[in-house]
């Protein structure tokens, strides 16, 4: 069955233009293990032209440790290659090449005083404890901009995702995080074509949630809503969860 299913989803991504995400619950794999995948597609073309293309590039960000009192930076969530240049995230494929603009923060949070090593590519995907999480952009009601670019607010999908995989260990954990703080910051997409809302898979070796999120009729914060996978799930760039259960 499940050989079955993952040709359908691989068949279906080959002529898909948008992310697709799949979550496995315990309750689902044979030996109990948690499962979350992404197919990152965000090209963007313009009467069949290539106009920009999400930046590939899989990287590792180290764990490091913080003064009190330090500032995170928040940048804007360019997304399309290079989605950062600078020094501050110790990675060196982001360092700046001649001709490169360094990139420059479009707000600060409070810094914690530990953050965990991760894997990143547009979005966080896996950190050291094991926290996994893949996106789907999806339509939404509500959109806004980022600060500085039309807008207000300072939280995009892909920093919430940064932000989760250096301060949780746990998916419950990370869920609670991204609401808050998209909450406090505000929230905007990417105003695609999909939409401006969002979708993540987010996932512990014990526990997989879907996580959907979209901007606030102000704009100034978020509406997200979670709900457990205990078995398996997919979301191809529209919102899954239909009931909330308060």
């Amino acid at each position: 069955m499940f050989d079955s299913l993952f040709l359908l989803v691989i068949c279906f991504l080959i002529v898909s233009y948008g992310c697709t995400t799949l979550g496995v619950g315990k309750l689902a794999s044979i030996d109990g293990s948690t499962y979350v995948s992404h197919s990152n597609d965000g090209d963007e073309y313009d009467n069949g032209s290539l106009k920009s293309s999400t930046d590939p590039r899989l990287v590792r960000v180290p764990a490091r440790d913080h003064q009190p009192g330090s500032k995170r930076p928040i940048y804007w969530a360019k997304e399309s290659y290079k989605r950062y240049v600078g020094y501050d995230r110790e990675v060196e494929a982001y360092y700046p090449e001649k001709g490169d603009n360094i990139s420059q923060p479009i707000g600060y949070i409070p810094e914690v005083g530990h953050t965990y090593s991760y894997f990143e590519e547009t979005y966080g995907v896996l950190n050291e404890h094991g926290l996994m999480i893949g996106e789907s952009t999806c339509s939404a009601r509500y959109g806004t901009l980022a600060k500085d670019h039309g807008g207000v607010a300072l939280m995009s999908i892909d920093t919430l995702s940064q932000i989760a995989m250096e301060r949780c260990k746990t998916a419950r954990d990370a869920i609670n995080l991204m609401g808050s703080l998209s909450e406090q910051y505000g929230f905007y997409g990417p105003g695609s074509a999909e939409g401006s809302g969002e979708s993540l898979f987010v996932g512990d070796p014990n526990e997989v949630y879907v996580f959907h999120i979209l901007s606030d009729p102000n704009g100034t914060s978020s509406i997200w809503a979670a709900q457990r996978i205990h078995h398996f799930a997919v979301v191809a760039t529209m919102y899954v969860i239909r009931n909330i259960y308060f």
